[in-house]
């Protein structure tokens, strides 16, 4: 489902001799690239990102921009007319999150909406407007994508029916897909191991074989939803330090890469 939000803007963006930091094709230095925030600030005051999200701005070689900021994403036409960016026909998903996700989403889409400066800097985009500015890194310098295999991955968001839910603080649950085919790690309540096949962006997990202690929720409950989700086919996607693994049946998980 998506929500609609229309803008007032409506002249074509990108028009011949108003555009700033171009490259030598003359395309704007945004296009086709990822930046991350690194720091937001409002009234000359940091603003913390809530914990388990980030915000990521993708800029598409199609004249589009996509942001998350750990709940639903935003999508628009961007238009990068001379130190100015603006944002028509934008689009909102409408996934159920927590509160401080919900209210961190509608700070970004404002944001974005209120027709920013723009001013890139090698790897460094700075956005500002109405006394709010994000600084963000373009996301293959700040963090290249981690390993599929071998690499420990958290889990710090459930996805179900429409909804993100954080993995409740005391609970472990992580996975490793080793390079012999095989899954360890830990459920929320007791230690996994089985077998695993990747190919062609799916992972599919069998022969899957936990220890027996019992837990109380809620890392009981974490452990059946976890169990529940490797039980099926998953497609999986890397972003940095980010896994999102998603199933047929619309659940799925975030993770993040732990060193």
């Amino acid at each position: 489902m998506l929500i609609l939000a229309a803008c007032a803007h409506s002249e074509p963006g990108r028009r011949p001799g108003e555009l700033v930091d171009i490259d030598a094709s003359g395309r704007p230095l945004v296009d086709g690239r990822t930046f991350i925030a690194t720091l937001l600030t409002q009234d000359g005051a940091a603003k913390q990102v809530v914990a388990g999200t980030r915000i990521q701005f993708e800029f598409t070689e199609a004249g589009r921009v996509r942001a998350s900021a750990g709940c639903n994403m935003i999508d628009g036409e961007v238009h990068l007319d001379v130190g100015q960016l603006n944002v028509d026909e934008v689009s909102i998903t409408n996934l159920g999150c927590e509160q401080r996700r919900h209210e961190q989403d509608e700070w970004i889409s404002s944001f974005l909406q209120s027709g920013p400066a723009w001013k890139v800097n090698g790897d460094e985009l700075i956005l500002s407007a109405a006394g709010a500015e994000i600084r963000l890194k373009d996301r293959n310098a700040l963090d290249p994508d981690w390993p599929l295999l071998s690499t420990k991955w958290m889990v710090v968001t459930f996805l179900a029916d429409g909804n993100a839910s954080s993995v409740p603080g005391g609970v472990e649950a992580y996975l490793i897909f080793g390079t012999n085919s095989t899954v360890t790690g830990k459920s929320g309540c007791n230690a996994i191991t089985g077998k695993s096949a990747v190919a062609e962006g799916k992972i599919a997990v069998a022969d899957v074989v936990t220890t027996d202690m019992a837990c109380a929720a809620p890392a009981r409950d974490i452990e059946r939803f976890v169990l529940r989700v490797l039980e099926q086919t998953m497609t999986y996607k890397i972003e940095a330090n980010r896994l999102t693994l998603a199933t047929p049946d619309g659940s799925g998980m975030q993770l993040v890469a732990s060193a």
